[in-house]
Order: C-alpha cells, then sequence, then structure tokens
C-alpha cells in the first residue's frame, strides 16, 4: 500500500483533515510572501551601466548589459577582458600611465574590436585570437595569471601612445587559462566576505561588479571645491533615487536588478585612480582623495589592515545570470543589514 493514505485518518473526516492540511498550506504560503514583502523594498533604478573592455581605458556606457559570474558583457565584450603589462609581466594601469584612461574599445563589428586614442590611427584587434597566439604570465593582486598576448602591432601601438621607453603588450583573458577565483583572493585581511566558489572576475580588482550611488557622489561633490564626475570612480552600476541615506550601499547585503539576484562582497578601497580626470588623462591634484579620507576611512582599530585607503562604493557577485537595463529597470535591495558598517560617515 502506498504510505500517502496512512498519514490521513481513514473514514469520513478525511476530507475534512485534507482540506485542513490545505488551507494550512496556503496560509504558510501567503504569510511567506507577506513575510518577504515586508522585508524589501524599492529603493531606486539604475541611471547608467558601464563596462571598461580596457582594464584602466575609457568607459563603454550601455542601455542594456548580460551579467556573468565574471562580470558584464555587450556583444561580446566583456569588463576588464584585456589589460596591459610589460614584457617581464608588470601589470600596467591609469595609476602608472593615466593616458590609459584615454583609450577607446569600439563596438564589436565583424570579429572585431577597433581601439582608438587621441593622435593615434584606429587599430582593430581580434575579439578571439588564434590558438598560436603566444601566453604570457603576470601577477594581479598576489595572484599568478595568464594571458593571451595580442602581438607585436598591439605592442607598438600602446607603446608610442603611452610614449614609452620599454614595449608594452596587450594581453586577452583566456578562460581556458588561468583563472581568478575570488575566495582565494586576499581582500585585505578580511576573512569572512560572503563570497563562493563560483564567484570569479577576469582581470578586475577584487570582485566582478563595482556599484554606487548618485546620492553618495552628491554627497561628495558637496564636500569638494570642485567637484568630480561619476567617471573618477569608474562603477559598473550606478544607481539613482534612493530614499536612503548616501552610502546606504555600504550595508546593503543583496539586492535586485530585474531577475539577476546580486550579492554584497566588500567595499572597494580608494587610490590615485580616482585623482585622473577621466576626459584628459591628467592627475588633477590630490582630490577628491584627500576628503575622502577625511570621512571614509576604516576605523582606528582597522587601520592596520586597511592603512588610509578611504571607500566608495561596493563590490558584488552574482547569485544568476540575466540581463539589466538601466533607466527602464527599477531595482529592488533586501534591507536587512548582515554587518554594522566599518566606515566612519
Amino acid at each position: 500500500m502506498a504510505p500517502w493514505p496512512l498519514l490521513i485518518p481513514a473514514g469520513r473526516g478525511t476530507a475534512a483533515v485534507a482540506i485542513g492540511l490545505l488551507s494550512a498550506i496556503a496560509i504558510a504560503a501567503f504569510m511567506y510572501r507577506n513575510l518577504s514583502a515586508r522585508r524589501r523594498r524599492l529603493v531606486g533604478y539604475v541611471s547608467h551601466l558601464f563596462v571598461y573592455p580596457l582594464k584602466s581605458g575609457r568607459r563603454l556606457e550601455l542601455y542594456e548589459a548580460r551579467c556573468l559570474p565574471t562580470g558584464m558583457e555587450f556583444q561580446q565584450l566583456k569588463d576588464r577582458h584585456w589589460l596591459i603589462t610589460t614584457e617581464d609581466g608588470a601589470v600596467l594601469t591609469a595609476r602608472k600611465e593615466p593616458r590609459l584612461v584615454l583609450v577607446s574599445c569600439s563596438n564589436p563589428s565583424n570579429g572585431f574590436i577597433s581601439l582608438s586614442a587621441p593622435g593615434m590611427a584606429d587599430l582593430k584587434v581580434p575579439i578571439q585570437l588564434p590558438n598560436k597566439c603566444s601566453t604570457r604570465h603576470f601577477r594581479l593582486f598576489e595572484m599568478d595569471m595568464e594571458g593571451k598576448d595580442c602581438g607585436e602591432e598591439t605592442s607598438v601601438w600602446f607603446t608610442s601612445f603611452l610614449q614609452s621607453t620599454i614595449p608594452y603588450r596587450l594581453l586577452q583573458y583566456d578562460e581556458n587559462l588561468a583563472t581568478r577565483p575570488v575566495h582565494k583572493m586576499k581582500f585585505h585581511g578580511i576573512s569572512h566576505v560572503p563570497c563562493t566558489k563560483a564567484d570569479k572576475v577576469e582581470f578586475s580588482d577584487l570582485g566582478p561588479y563595482m556599484l554606487m550611488t548618485e546620492a553618495s557622489l552628491e554627497d561628495l561633490n558637496s564636500r569638494l571645491q570642485k567637484q568630480v564626475s561619476i567617471h573618477n570612480f569608474r562603477p559598473n552600476i550606478l544607481v539613482r533615487g534612493c530614499t536612503q541615506t548616501p552610502y546606504a550601499e555600504d550595508s546593503w547585503k543583496s539586492l535586485e536588478i530585474g531577475n539577476v539576484k546580486f550579492r554584497f562582497l566588500t567595499q572597494c578601497t580608494r587610490c590615485i585612480f580616482t585623482t585622473i580626470d577621466a576626459e584628459t588623462g591628467v592627475k588633477d591634484g590630490h582630490e577628491p582623495l584627500d576628503t575622502l579620507r577625511s570621512y571614509r576611512q576604516y576605523k582606528p582599530s582597522l587601520r592596520k589592515v586597511f592603512g588610509s585607503s578611504p571607500c566608495l562604493g561596493t563590490y558584488l557577485a552574482i547569485d544568476n545570470t540575466g540581463n539589466i537595463q538601466h533607466y527602464s529597470q527599477l531595482c529592488q535591495f533586501e534591507t536587512i543589514p548582515t554587518r554594522a558598517v566599518l566606515l566612519q560617515t
């Protein structure tokens, strides 16, 4: 005999008991949905989406993007998919060569992207490199990495644009080579970053996505004599219409944009990159970094770990793939904080 009849007493009361069980299930489901709704609220929407195909290169603004575990993708252009190194494997960013922020990548066409920079002829680079391309080794945030070399023509192009006395190499990420799993990274000594073994990045610093709110940028600009652009901070996702205070993103545990679920990893520490004007490629003194240090540093007990690096924006990972849009796509965020904000705000 099947086990199900043994769970319900036989007799005239069987129907009544079954109805009672179904009613209890329906009530529990209603209460769960109601509780979930109370735990969530709509706080804003995506105002801008940015992808940076070349690490330290110029942004490409998107209307829609595909969200993958390693970051955003648009028409085969992936976030931080290319980077520059020296021939001995030292990674080059705009921290050392500020004019890298002027290098643009076009939308793909016929299997190629086009690189452009002031005073340079455009250069086509294949999205899929042939198997014969050599592999180069380098270290990125204390992890050994590999990339496919894009060839001599691109090397000459970047070396000439940056007016370097040593040759530079353009490398492309290849998922068949060494990857960078997030759970093996050193988050400034923090051991409780809520990442999984599925979280990984290409050539991004510490997380596949970085989010900021317009409210946070506006508050920073209210403290500066000369206002700065969001492009000083290079987020992937910019959020508008927040009903909470500036820097609310510090304590968001998880969020949804459309059907894509994002998960907080850690705050984004800031460096001299924020002082580079994204339109001119020139370092503009010590701001906004000095002002950020005056009110966005970690508490004194954590200074031995973080030093004087202030924080602005958060790194995120995703729990599922999907597409997100700006202007038309609303953001929903969980409002249950999971950890105390460590910053002085």
